[in-house]
């Protein structure tokens, strides 16, 4: 594994190293989802907490993170974003049957690392490569070869798995937008590693093409979560007067708080792409540039522009969303 100038003055270098080899292993090494999920939930843990003035391993390990380290870990991660069939088995209940999806803990543990990433402040040249990376990453895989799969493809694909991977899909896309909108992925131009992607001023840009060349796939996949979702608060009301609404059982409100706080996540979301959709910079044009150049033509932009715009015409119809919107201005 390559290792960073900056590694030297961390301090404690030896154990970073150490323990940065001991987990770029266990991605490598075993496909087991409980080590995979084990060792995400451990690198989450050293990029949210631990501040870049401490001197201990943790430390030592960011520092020595290299962009190929960062890259490889990211990779891991979106892999791990799939569902596994085999994950999935039936549990006999005696009068009904329930499938248990046991690849959902390292789904879970997959999008929140990777939104740990972008969120790494004390270290923002790791947020930098981190939203290069999910804006430009090409994934092997064994079943298609090489295939694209960027930011966002994991929001369409994460809209459309379970509740709690849809919050932590939208989170990672509020995240996305704030690493790149702040300066702690700007001010970092001394670094090799935002020079040789191009320099974190770009950063911006390179969100702002990625998530319009897709918005209306990105709105569309989030549109059935949410109406759902807005069924279920609705339901509420339904009880009449013999009580049998959403919140009139503990379990009833416990569902009905968790319908609420990803209905939040989802309005958070859509706010958010509806900033990026507005702020792109002729998004048409360059996309149109780069189609001619290549002699591809993979997305109508027109189109997924239009999708977008009906689709939170459509949103924007409904009541209970606009309660919702309204609530948490």
């Amino acid at each position: 594994m390559s290792s960073t100038p900056g590694a030297a003055a961390a301090g404690g270098g030896g154990g970073g190293r150490e323990l940065k080899d001991i987990l770029m292993r266990s991605l490598v090494i075993t496909d087991h989802p409980d080590i995979q999920q084990i060792t995400l939930n451990i690198i989450t843990t050293i990029l949210l907490q631990v501040p870049s003035s401490t001197s201990s391993p943790f430390t030592s390990l960011l520092m020595e993170l290299s962009k190929d380290d960062i890259t490889m870990i990211l990779s891991h991660a979106i892999k791990q974003c799939d569902i596994n069939p085999s994950l999935i088995r039936e549990v006999d209940l005696g009068p009904f049957k329930h499938k248990q999806d046991d690849g959902l803990p390292l789904r879970k543990a997959s999008y929140t690392c990777l939104t740990a990433f972008l969120t790494s402040s004390s270290y923002p040249v790791i947020a930098h490569t981190a939203l290069h990376y999910l804006c430009h990453n090409r994934c092997q895989t064994e079943e298609q070869g090489e295939q694209e799969i960027t930011l966002a493809d994991l929001l369409i694909k994460g809209s459309q798995d379970h509740e709690d991977i849809q919050g932590l899909c939208c989170e990672l896309l509020c995240r996305s937008w704030f690493a790149a909108t702040t300066s702690t992925t700007t001010n970092h131009g001394a670094s090799s590693s935002s020079r040789s992607s191009g320099g974190g001023s770009n950063n911006r840009i390179l969100l702002e093409r990625e998530i319009t060349r897709k918005a209306g796939s990105v709105i569309e996949a989030m549109h059935k979560p949410i109406s759902m979702l807005l069924r279920r608060l609705q339901r509420q009301e339904g009880g009449g007067g013999g009580g049998g609404g959403l919140k009139s059982s503990a379990g009833g409100r416990v569902e009905y708080a968790r319908a609420t706080n990803t209905l939040k996540s989802f309005v958070k979301a859509v706010y958010t792409l509806t900033n990026i959709v507005s702020s792109s910079s002729t998004p048409l044009i360059t996309n149109k540039h780069e189609e001619q150049q290549h002699g591809t033509h993979t997305h109508n932009d027109d189109d997924e522009l239009r999708i977008f715009r009906d689709m939170i015409k459509r949103l924007d119809q409904e009541p209970a969303w606009r309660t919702v919107v309204s609530a948490m201005s």
